[in-house]
């Protein structure tokens, strides 16, 4: 509920969720192994926790219905800087996933031989419309940004111009599916961007500089927080003029505690909170337990399915939802 450019505190409490959750059922089960009451103070607050719209465990059974399925996936460079090049096995898995839309984050185009990994994307892909988008236009052989790929025509495809200082964006594109036109969102919200030190850093957690690596993570966050809220806010405001059914897709780079969440998600449905099943993380990095990529999408819409994998060298899984038009009521 508080914006970070007020106070970055609760931020930081929504970052870490998760955790408070898994201490305070320890103290539940200490108490109540010890059969003293004092086990209520947390199942309190764990059911506060639950009812304050996490949601990080869900039970829904998936429904046959089917007018467009949607995939969102970062990427992460294609693992160029892993020294794990998954392009090929991401084609082809993109070919048979039955998509009608895809959208990718953190796409690199670099030079690939005499081509770049754009051409063969294009190439390879049974995909008639691809639109790549780059945060700075210029420099074709290296150029990070986003890829919307669809099966139906593009009518419209622009970008949101931030007005912070970002290396990152997000995209739109209205299509038309069964005569019906529908605007889908590509979006990657300021990241951590955090230094190889500093994930070391966080990993092994080393007593040597604590307090100085501490400080430079710290300000990063602040840092990121306060540009995401900016940017949320932005990518709200235009998908308010949208006049067609609308599909929000993208890393958020933030927890579903978060303001940037609460600014994205009012008035539109999170398609995992509607259809998914088990944990909800989708970041598989060195954070446990976190969510932070979404798809959601506007009233005209019904999500009748939703899967997260975990198929490829990033460290986000893949997102795939399914939806139905909702009959137009007078």
């Amino acid at each position: 509920m508080v914006n970070p450019n007020t106070t970055i505190v609760f931020a930081i409490l929504g970052l870490a969720y998760p955790i408070l959750v898994i201490i305070n059922l320890l103290f539940a089960l200490f108490w109540i192994t010890r059969k003293n009451w004092r086990f209520l103070y947390s199942i309190v607050i764990i059911l506060l926790l639950f009812l304050s719209g996490n949601n990080l465990l869900q039970f829904h059974s998936p429904e046959n219905d089917e007018d467009i399925k949607v995939v969102s996936f970062n990427c992460k460079l294609l693992g160029l800087y892993d020294d794990n090049l998954y392009d090929d096995s991401l084609i082809s898995y993109l070919n048979n996933s039955g998509a009608d839309v895809i959208c990718l984050q953190e796409f690199y185009n670099f030079r690939q031989g005499d081509k770049t990994i754009l051409h063969k994307f294009k190439k390879k892909l049974n995909y008639k419309f691809v639109k790549f988008m780059a945060k700075v236009e210029g420099n074709q052989t290296r150029q990070l940004g986003l890829l919307f790929i669809s099966k139906h025509k593009i009518i419209e495809c622009n970008r949101i111009p931030f007005k912070t200082v970002t290396s990152n964006l997000c995209m739109y594109a209205d299509i038309e599916i069964n005569s019906k036109p529908i605007r889908i969102y590509n979006a990657h919200l300021q990241s951590l961007r955090l230094s190889k030190g500093d994930h070391k850093f966080i990993e092994n957690l080393e007593q040597e500089k604590v307090v100085e690596k501490s400080k430079s993570v710290f300000k990063r966050m602040r840092k990121a927080f306060k540009i995401r809220a900016e940017q949320a806010l932005e990518v709200k405001n235009h998908m308010n003029t949208s006049k067609f059914p609308t599909i929000l897709c993208g890393d958020f780079n933030d927890t579903p505690l978060s303001y940037s969440y609460k600014i994205l998600s009012h008035g539109y449905k999170d398609s995992y909170k509607e259809k998914g099943s088990g944990l909800g993380t989708t970041y598989t990095g060195n954070i446990p337990f976190l969510r932070i990529d979404y798809i959601m999408h506007s009233k005209e819409l019904k999500t009748t399915k939703y899967n997260s994998y975990k198929k490829f060298p990033s460290d986000h899984k893949l997102l795939m939802s399914s939806f139905v038009f909702m009959p137009i009521t007078k």
